[in-house]
């Protein structure tokens, strides 16, 4: 099955990085439904950066609980078919919906390459004060879901935000970004018929792209690069064109410090190091994991332990586990490409049952 759908494009060299995080592009002829309901265009600000949005709400005059989307890795518009199927389930259920392009995407300003998960947890975040503003939405019942990457931004904006009521991440993973994409990119090698020896290569040729943005990151200045740090880039260059053929999985673009912006590796190397565990544990809201039984992307087992921990230890977490699907969560039936028939349902409902439950 194809797997270019329901997801955010993966390009630019911190995106090759984070590859497994995000597997499809985004198209308006895909043949996915159209928003079912009413779309209000609007914008929001995180510092110097303006956020283009949409904003979606049921019939009436609210006031209404709330959700904001989050994207997966890579550029992405806030109409990408993942987001529509998603939001008109919310606003069926009750809710309104707030979506936006991604930093440096679409209508929105800034600059995705030289940002980290702080910034995009801001970002987020701008968009749940944006809500809290608005007289027809309940302050204190407003969500966040995260597709993928998304997991991560929101439970990090959740962990700063007390009032914040529910996380559903979407193929979300409850690892490190490094961990995760080891096994993406293994899982990946493997299926487009690399040896065993092969993919060690591949893997060790990738670890050592990122130790080096990790020694970029940590230079004063990129201006005066040793002739040393030029050799080891000229040598890494060559290692990773020795398994060009595994391409996109093994990035063929390593930057160049004299001629990069001192800011992509550090945010490169925040994102790749990037813990989550803190965020996790710090997130008052409720959390809701789903994740397909065959995701290629992020890890099942692992990830699932995690979030098994954190219920065990008293927090308000649920894991779902949808059979026979991967990490767009979606199968394919004689009409196409659908989600399974109990979700997003599934997501809307509990999201429900937490508001209602915290409310009484």
């Amino acid at each position: 099955m194809s797997r270019r759908f329901f997801s955010s494009s993966v390009c630019g060299p911190v995106s090759l990085a984070l590859i497994g995080l995000a597997m499809v592009a985004h198209a308006q002829t895909d043949g996915f439904p159209p928003f079912a309901f009413k779309v209000d265009s609007m914008f929001f600000s995180n510092a110097s950066v303006r956020l283009a949005g949409a904003f979606l709400k049921p019939d009436g005059d609210g006031p209404f609980p709330a959700i904001v989307m989050a994207h997966g890795a890579g550029p992405a518009t806030f109409d990408e078919p993942a987001f529509r199927i998603h939001a008109n389930a919310f606003v069926r259920g009750g809710f309104a919906v707030l979506l936006y392009d991604k930093r440096g995407s679409g209508k929105s300003t800034g600059m995705l390459d030289t940002s980290d998960y702080d910034d995009l947890a801001d970002d987020l975040a701008a968009g749940v004060t944006y809500l809290r503003a608005r007289r027809d939405i309940i302050p204190e019942q407003i969500g966040i879901l995260g597709r993928s990457e998304g997991g991560w931004v929101g439970t990090l904006a959740a962990s700063r935000d007390s009032m914040i009521r529910f996380v559903i991440l979407s193929s979300g993973s409850g690892v490190r970004p490094y961990e995760q994409v080891i096994f993406s990119t293994v899982t990946a090698l493997r299926a487009m018929g690399a040896s065993s020896q092969e993919v060690e290569g591949a893997m060790a040729a990738k670890s050592a792209q990122w130790d080096y943005y990790r020694k970029v990151m940590k230079m004063d200045s990129v201006a005066g690069i040793s002739a040393a740090m030029q050799a080891e880039r000229d040598s890494l260059v060559n290692r990773l064109r020795s398994f060009s053929r595994f391409a996109p999985q093994v990035p063929q673009n390593l930057r160049d410090p004299a001629r990069t912006p001192s800011a992509f590796f550090q945010a490169f190397t925040h994102k790749i190091d990037y813990d989550p565990a803190p965020a996790f544990r710090a997130a008052r809201a409720a959390l809701l994991e789903v994740i397909g039984a065959n995701d290629e992307v992020v890890e099942p087992a692992s990830t699932i332990a995690v979030f098994e921990g954190l219920r065990q230890s008293g927090r308000d977490v649920t894991v779902r586990i949808l059979p026979g699907v991967g990490h767009p969560l979606i199968i394919m039936t004689k009409d196409g490409l659908r989600y399974p028939e109990d979700y997003p349902e599934f997501a809307v409902r509990w999201a429900r049952a937490v508001i209602e439950r915290k409310s009484k």
